[in-house]
């Protein structure tokens, strides 16, 4: 299967509510409901895997009517110990295919050595293209173990990981450091697709406009329920870019 790699950027700035616990529900409502109520979309078997910031998405779905009927497991890999012992308990694919920034520049990526970034490859980043994709990948394999049915192993599986790093409105981030998370889903069919997300805490923005931690959270926990919502329902290109939109209206986003 072909997949890729997508990037967004936004400044980390406060707005009123837009990426609200209330917004967060209505993402999974419509990830397990469908589009107004309508779900004429492919049924999904999917395990999460969290290390990091995104483990609203979870509890979110977890809390909506007929989330048995999609979430079989969800897993927060916070301490790097758990995250490497759920890696090598559900090892599943080797090789995905990657396209960094560009269609036509497709590239294979191992990500056992590759960090997705400009690293040294034997330096492995828990907060990385390859972090994210080591989670997506075992949470797909986790999925067709807990799935009786070979239909929905073969079909309907999907593994999502989301490897993050969050600063928020702190002291930390006035030294230019930035927000970043990679989320990466998994399926048989399709291979692996990779979002690398920043929010940016410059300088240049009001300490008080900064998005505190919690906040932060809220923004990635949403696009991990938009991934799985674009996966789900085939969207097409206008209809994702307005549910990012959504997400991410902040100022310079």
């Amino acid at each position: 299967g072909r997949s890729s790699t997508k990037s967004f950027s936004v400044m980390s700035s406060a707005s009123d509510d837009i990426n609200s616990p209330s917004q967060t529900q209505q993402l999974a409502t419509r990830l397990i409901r469908g589009n107004n109520n309508n779900n004429n979309a492919s049924p999904i078997k999917t395990c999460i895997a969290i290390a990091g910031g995104g483990s609203t998405a979870s509890s979110a779905i977890a809390s909506t009517s007929g989330a048995s009927s999609l979430l079989l497991e969800s897993i927060v890999t916070y301490d790097r110990r758990s995250f490497a012992e759920f890696v090598t308990n559900n090892q599943c694919c080797d090789v995905v295919f990657n396209s960094c920034d560009s269609q036509d520049n497709d590239e294979i990526i191992d990500p056992t050595t590759d960090t997705g970034s400009d690293s040294n490859p034997s330096d492995f980043s828990f907060c990385s293209t390859q972090a994210a994709v080591l989670l997506s990948q075992a949470a797909l394999s986790r999925s067709i173990q807990l799935s009786p049915r070979f239909q929905d192993r073969a079909l309907y599986c999907v593994g999502v990981g989301c490897a993050s790093a969050l600063v928020g409105n702190t002291e930390r981030s006035d030294g230019g450091k930035i927000s970043t998370a990679y989320i990466a889903l998994s399926t048989l069919r399709k291979g692996t697709t990779v979002w690398k997300v920043k929010l940016e805490n410059s300088k240049a923005i009001k300490s008080t406009d900064k998005r505190s931690r919690g906040e932060e959270e809220m923004v990635i926990s949403n696009l991990v329920l938009a991934s799985m919502i674009q996966y789900r329902e085939e969207l097409e290109k206008d209809d994702y870019d307005s549910m990012i939109q959504q997400i991410l209206d902040k100022d310079g986003d």
